[in-house]
């Protein structure tokens, strides 16, 4: 997997980011975590809020650095935050920095999910792909979608994956890895899989599945 943890050394205590300040008066939902998000071996406060109808995050770090981001997911003003070990090595003598996942409401039976780190400046941002914001929305709709993950020789890998159902009633599985380098997203598909149908269709391909959040649509 391809993972690059920004280094320990504390940055300088500005630096290029939007939202360098505090977080904005006005400002409601207010919801903060802590955990470790530069690799300093020091919890970070990350805290999601509602700014003129717009979700945002904001990243206060333990160096005195803050940074700030809106990130708008499904249909909710608000998205709730959470951390995953997405770069999560078993026995690593500095245990790496902690992704920050957002997941916004959608419609009925689907929701938005998004990763966060930081920059190399130190600055919190949503992972893009190709340019673009990279966004997953899980559905229990047909074809489903999901986060799927699954450990391998002490590593945890994340899967963007989908389940199609064919004529014959069996399901066609479709599995692309993530992995990423700081902000940046790149997938990698797998082998596509053919399964019998059943009733544990929506719940194995069609929510989160296995990672550190637990399902949010079963």
């Amino acid at each position: 997997m391809t993972t690059a943890a920004p280094a320990t050394t504390a940055p300088p205590a500005t630096g290029p980011c939007s939202g360098s300040g505090a977080i904005p008066a006005g400002a409601t939902n207010l919801h903060a975590i802590h955990g470790d998000i530069d690799g300093d071996l020091h919890n970070d406060t990350v805290t999601s809020y509602t700014l003129g109808g717009v979700p945002h995050i904001h990243a206060a770090l333990h160096i005195g650095q803050n940074s700030d981001v809106a990130i708008p997911l499904g249909f909710a003003d608000t998205v709730s935050i959470s951390f995953e070990d997405f770069d999560h090595s078993a026995g690593a003598a500095v245990p790496p920095p902690v992704a920050v996942l957002a997941i916004g409401a959608g419609n009925a039976g689907s929701a938005h999910l998004a990763f966060l780190t930081l920059t190399t400046h130190y600055c919190i941002k949503q992972w893009t792909l190709n340019g673009t914001n990279f966004e997953i929305r899980i559905s229990q709709q047909g074809p489903y979608t999901g986060l799927l993950c699954d450990g391998a020789a002490g590593h945890v890998f994340y899967s963007v994956v989908t389940a199609e159902q064919q004529p014959r009633g069996n399901w066609l599985i479709k599995q692309s890895v993530i992995t990423h380098n700081f902000t940046k997203v790149t997938l990698t598909p797998q082998a596509p899989q053919t399964v019998p149908d059943s009733p544990d269709i929506a719940h194995q391909y069609g929510d989160i599945v296995n990672c550190d959040h637990a399902p949010v649509l079963s």
